[in-house]
């Protein structure tokens, strides 16, 4: 069993998510991606809290009465999203030094025997 699950959504709104066994908590990137594309309106918070215990259908937002959970899983997503990116910028470096190395002539094959 995972102890969190992770997702992020850009089409209608810019927001995180970060899902435990008993909290949910969804957070926008920024006050202005918190606003619907279809029609202008904020649907929810900039940051949302929800007890999944308690309020399984997501109807009421605790983050003011939860501030230290709220805070504690924004950590964790935040850490989670940073090692995600700096993985991927660590690939296509990797990829862009192997593209350069191929032009230069450079390439060595891997597992080659003598």
């Amino acid at each position: 069993m995972y102890l969190f699950v992770y997702v992020e959504e850009a089409h209608t709104q810019r927001k995180r998510a970060i899902r435990t066994e008993n909290f949910k908590y969804i957070y926008a990137l920024t006050n202005r991606e918190v606003v619907c594309k279809y029609c202008g309106f904020i649907h929810e918070g900039v940051k949302e809290l929800y007890c999944l215990k308690e309020d399984p259908q997501e109807f009421l937002n605790v983050v003011e009465k939860y501030p230290t959970v709220a805070r504690e899983l924004e950590e964790i997503l935040e850490k989670w999203v940073h090692l995600l990116v700096s993985k991927v910028r660590r690939q296509t470096i990797g990829e862009k030094i192997q593209e350069i190395r191929k032009k230069l002539g450079f390439m060595y094959r891997e597992n080659s025997t003598s």
